[in-house]
């Protein structure tokens, strides 16, 4: 059932039941007497034949993660995992998210002069393999490069003259800041508290799984922190400022993230590629999974699937949500 059914069976272990799950390159999977052992005639033909080609039939995991990407085991190792010697914990990341910064054909964005290239600009959409999204960064590099060659080619401001600019901003980071430090004690724990509160929403309620019912609660639990860290969080020195800016940052952006999703529920939006929806009518991804895990793909003529969700924060608080159509893909007439 691919590699889905993986993601699927380490969020129950790990959002669910609270359980650690390890990988261990040492040893080839166990069927533990109820599946089949790991043999490389499970493999599909396609899988199959990319060990081979690479020359990495051999017999253990760490032997073909030698073979076929030995940075891996180097990386890991600096950073004190020797995965010769022991399991690497693992979870599940919501790496496709489609999502970032509004730009346009030239990839600047609605704040002038700002360029988002890559995974940063929101130019993805929904179907995005990793070859195009690569292309679509170097693409995008290449085309600001060029708009910014020959409509900004201005030296930027001097020194003095951006400070006179920026006066009002910077002022008010140093007053917000100067209000933040409190000598008389706040609780130390308070930040790694709040992180950890954003932490442990995302990756049970916005990340590959997700719930119609659950998000909502959710949503405005997220604004009820955030709303009470902004007015109320205190920390004991200039040096824990970093740490709260960070918080008050990560918490302002999960509270939009789950807005977004919310959003794109209401509109009738289902799972996809990314994620799964669970709570609706559906199918069941794998026998022997129990029926809480039914989902529906959003069928390509929905609502979401025609239009593009723009998610703005005005400056009383509040998100702007705004539904625009896609644009259409250009027709050539070229003869390539």
């Amino acid at each position: 059932y691919g590699s889905s059914l993986i993601d699927i069976i380490v969020h129950r272990e790990t959002v669910e039941n609270g359980r650690r799950v390890f990988l261990d390159f040492r040893g080839n999977p166990s069927g533990a007497g109820a599946l089949e052992d790991f043999s490389f005639e499970c493999l599909s033909p396609e899988a199959l034949a990319y060990l081979r080609k690479s020359g990495a039939l051999l017999p253990t995991p760490i032997e073909r993660l030698r073979r076929m990407n030995p940075p891996a085991i180097e990386i890991f190792r600096s950073h004190g995992i020797d995965l010769e010697r022991e399991p690497l914990e693992i979870a599940v990341c919501a790496q496709h998210n489609n999502g970032g910064l509004k730009g346009n054909i030239w990839w600047e964005s609605n704040v002038r002069h700002l360029f988002p290239v890559g995974e940063a600009n929101g130019s993805h959409g929904v179907y995005r393999p990793g070859g195009s999204a690569l292309n679509s960064g170097q693409v995008g590099s290449r085309r600001a490069a060029l708009f910014i060659s020959r409509r900004y080619p201005e030296k930027p401001p001097a020194a003095g003259d951006f400070l006179r600019e920026a006066e009002t901003q910077i002022r008010a980071h140093f007053d917000r800041a100067a209000w933040m430090v409190d000598r008389t004690g706040p609780r130390p724990e308070i930040l790694s508290e709040a992180l950890s509160e954003i932490q442990t929403r995302m990756s049970s309620h916005a990340g590959p799984i997700r719930n119609r019912t659950d998000i909502g609660r959710e949503a405005r639990k997220a604004r009820e922190l955030f709303d009470g860290l902004r007015t109320s969080l205190k920390v004991g020195s200039a040096q824990d400022l970093p740490g709260a800016f960070k918080v008050l940052d990560a918490c302002l952006t999960h509270v939009v993230y789950l807005e977004a999703i919310q959003e794109y529920l209401r509109k009738e939006g289902k799972s996809r590629g990314s994620y799964i929806v669970t709570g609706e009518e559906g199918e069941i991804p794998c026998p022997g999974l129990e029926d809480k895990w039914k989902f529906s793909p959003t069928p390509p003529e929905a609502y979401v699937g025609r239009r593009i969700l723009e998610v703005g924060w005005n400056d009383r608080g509040g998100i702007l949500k705004r539904w625009v159509p896609i644009r259409p893909i250009p027709r050539e007439e070229s003869w390539f």
